[in-house]
């Protein structure tokens, strides 16, 4: 059975997610940790729970999701992994830091981002996400989501209250967001928890009923 601990973190408030199972393997999603004492919040409760940290997934590849990548790296040496698409499309996702000359991007750039399996489904421990393409946000999107715990990753996708992740931003598509929303998300069962890139969990159910657009 899968548990997790949300850190909202990096003055975006993004949500990392640390996710475990009873094997003590676990994985990170989207790990936004932008300081040396978030790194250490992330660290220090790897160590108090004894977890082994053996997947470091991205639903999708914005500066705010990726922020702590360079950490999971060096410390953990874990390679992250993201959609293939995103990852072609990273310079042109991280052009305003590249034109600001931030080295934050180029230690971005120079991360070998591993492609996600084209089978579609990761694995740690002895637990399984299947990982859903939802593009509009990025082109590359995806969200990961395990029945049988009932819960999904969505990433800036889906929020909480009826809202949805910005469409105005490179590669993002306004139609194709809401569809992605629609076929992939709003299919899965009800009480499925819905672990949101910003802001708090909800549930398929409650988003479905409170969705705002159209």
């Amino acid at each position: 059975m899968i548990q997790y601990h949300r850190f909202a973190v990096n003055p975006i408030q993004e949500n990392s997610y640390l996710l475990w199972d009873e094997t003590k393997q676990a994985c990170v999603i989207d790990p936004g940790f932008s300081s040396p004492e978030e790194e250490a919040q992330l660290d220090h409760f790897i160590t108090e729970h004894g977890l082994t940290l053996t997947r470091c997934l991205h639903t999708h590849l914005h500066f705010d999701h990726l922020w702590g990548a360079p950490h999971i790296m060096e410390k953990y040496r874990v390679v992250p992994e993201a959609p293939q698409i995103d990852i072609d499309d990273l310079p042109h996702l991280m052009q305003g830091l590249i034109e600001s000359g931030s080295p934050f991007a180029q230690k971005i750039l120079s991360i070998p981002f591993r492609a996600l399996p084209e089978t579609d489904v990761v694995a740690f421990g002895e637990s399984t996400f299947r990982i859903l393409h939802v593009p509009g946000h990025t082109r590359g999107h995806v969200a990961y989501y395990s029945p049988e715990d009932a819960l999904v990753a969505t990433g800036d996708v889906l929020f909480e209250g009826g809202d949805m992740g910005r469409a105005d931003l490179w590669g993002g598509d306004y139609r194709q967001l809401i569809t992605s929303i629609r076929t992939q998300l709003f299919t899965l069962p009800g009480e499925t928890r819905v672990l949101t890139g910003h802001g708090g969990t909800t549930t398929i159910e409650h988003e479905r009923t409170h969705f705002m657009y159209d």
